[in-house]
């Protein structure tokens, strides 16, 4: 009955030769509790010089904006006018594409959603009696 399988059964010491299972004293061997390595390539710019930015970026969304270098904390200096609201004809021309691109986006939903083929009128049942050749 008894197997050894938490590291405090082996008191510090080895695996039981007499018991044929698998046996992992003080955990040695697990890969269920081996730690995740995980390798990275070194990837260089046009000059030589070692991008860094991959293991920053490592574990994150495709696409997710990561600053990863010194000079993405330096301010930019904006002209007043890139940071006024847009005018109304602006506001309506990119309401008006949203709403186009919502509306394409729904009509795609709602074709997915119905029949591939229109269901053909059904004939009313017809009834046959059935009556055996035996009898």
């Amino acid at each position: 009955g008894w197997l050894p399988r938490e590291p405090a059964d082996f008191g510090d010491g080895g695996a039981f030769p007499e018991i044929h299972i698998p046996q992992f004293p003080l955990n040695m061997g697990r890969e269920d509790l081996a730690p995740k390595r995980e390798v990275l390539t070194v990837k260089t710019d046009s000059q030589g010089k070692v991008n860094f930015s991959a293991i920053v970026e490592q574990g994150r969304r495709p696409g997710e904006v990561v600053f990863s270098k010194p000079s993405d904390l330096v301010t930019k200096d904006v002209a007043d006018d890139e940071l006024q609201r847009p005018d109304e004809d602006l506001e309506k021309e990119t309401t008006e594409r949203t709403r186009a691109a919502l509306e394409q986006k729904l009509n795609l939903k709602i074709k997915a959603a119905q029949p591939a083929a229109p269901v053909d009128k059904v004939a009313p049942a017809k009834y046959i009696r059935y009556t055996p050749a035996n009898q």
